[in-house]
């Protein structure tokens, strides 16, 4: 049983270690500085841009 229970947080731990490095990975590596934003366009501010 104990083995079992060891078993499950292990790969608990796998998952979310490699949830993290999907999500940080780039920053972490240097690839992409964290004020850059997800990389997703949500059209944050452009109506108003385009309006004036």
């Amino acid at each position: 049983m104990f083995i079992g229970v060891l078993i499950r947080l292990n790969w608990g731990f796998r998952f979310w270690i490699f949830y993290r490095a999907k999500q940080d990975g780039p920053v972490v590596l240097g690839w992409r500085h964290p004020w850059e934003g997800h990389g997703h366009a949500h059209g944050h501010g452009d109506e108003h841009e385009t309006s004036h």
